[in-house]
């Protein structure tokens, strides 16, 4: 049974990459915020040492609960649908 939900989870991954992203800001067509207390700083940068190289996406601010959720995911109790 944990094997089918483990499995049924994988089925909606999806890969997002930073590439065309502009530098030194959040990404178009997401949601950079926070819970809680703080200042979350989300930035689209370079970094040659990332397995998706060369931009990610880096959340350097300190917040209680950083959060970037991209605008079209589509999520119930934590899980995608």
């Amino acid at each position: 049974m944990l094997s089918t939900i483990a499995l049924a989870g994988v089925a909606f991954a999806d890969t997002a990459d930073f590439d065309q992203a502009a530098m030194g800001k959040p990404p178009a067509g997401w949601t950079a915020t926070q819970t809680g207390s703080g200042a979350a700083q989300w930035t689209v940068v370079q970094d040659d040492t990332a397995p998706s190289k060369p931009n990610v996406l880096k959340q350097s601010g300190q917040a209680t609960y950083p959060v970037c959720i991209k605008d079209d995911s589509n999520l119930k109790d934590g899980s995608s649908r």
